[in-house]
């Protein structure tokens, strides 16, 4: 954790993990409590720097944990950045000097008020990425959360959904007209093919959510059943290791 920082964010949907329940769809069984008790240690060292191993009965919880509190790091360490350029500067900006004219509960009409620019408007709801702003970014967001909160889910890995990259390769499929279903069948599919293999490292957003490959791995005919997946019940379900 960095210096200063004396405290960290936990999500109420923890509790989907440790109680058991649906995830994503995903039926997940509760943890025990020695398990619990591993994940609430390795959260406490993990935020005062002292690097601990992953557990592999519960690394699937542990990665999704650990990049919501690599992003609030990182959402702290932006706002110290603004904290600091705000102090260097003076601290906040002083508010307008009241006037007769602008006081509050008064305003003073124009004579020719301008029109909005409709096209500065349009520059608001997208960023430089292409990347939709406002609702739909948020909207964006959480779709690009499911989808690799499943990828990590699956994989036991902890890929990130604050990542540009990954962001981008996910709204370049859905624009393509692809869903939420079809990203889950996708990584279904090549979790069966490829986990336990050496093909297993290539179990990342880069190269299963590339334009090259989406369509021919979402296509691909796979036996009933799922193969090489440690935390996959033969009926469907998941359990802990």
């Amino acid at each position: 954790m960095a210096e200063g920082k004396k405290s960290f964010q936990l999500y109420t949907d923890l509790i989907d993990f440790v109680n058991g329940s649906n995830v994503h769809n995903v039926e997940v069984e509760p943890m025990t409590d020695e398990e619990a008790g591993r994940l609430f240690k390795w959260i406490l060292e993990y935020v005062n720097d002292l690097h601990p191993p992953i557990p592999k009965d519960i690394k699937y919880v542990v990665a999704i944990v650990k990049r919501q509190l690599d992003d609030d790091l990182e959402s702290w360490k932006k706002q110290c950045e603004v904290n600091r350029k705000n102090g260097a500067l003076g601290g906040r900006p002083k508010k307008p000097k009241e006037t007769q004219e602008n006081q509050i509960g008064f305003t003073k009409t124009q004579e020719n008020p301008q029109k909005p620019d409709k096209d500065k408007d349009k520059d608001k709801d997208i960023n430089n990425n292409g990347i939709i702003n406002n609702s739909l970014s948020s909207k964006l967001n959480d779709m690009c959360v499911e989808i690799i909160d499943y990828l990590n889910f699956k994989t036991g890995k902890s890929f990130k959904a604050s990542s540009k990259a990954n962001k981008n390769l996910i709204k370049a499929r859905l624009d393509d007209g692809y869903t939420i279903d079809e990203f889950k069948k996708l990584i279904d599919n090549k979790c069966y093919q490829w986990l336990g293999t050496e093909q297993e490292q290539y179990l990342r957003p880069e190269t299963l959510f590339r334009p090259s490959h989406f369509e021919s791995y979402l296509n691909e005919v796979i036996k009933s059943g799922v193969k090489n997946n440690p935390i996959d019940e033969p009926n469907g379900g998941f359990r802990c290791l």
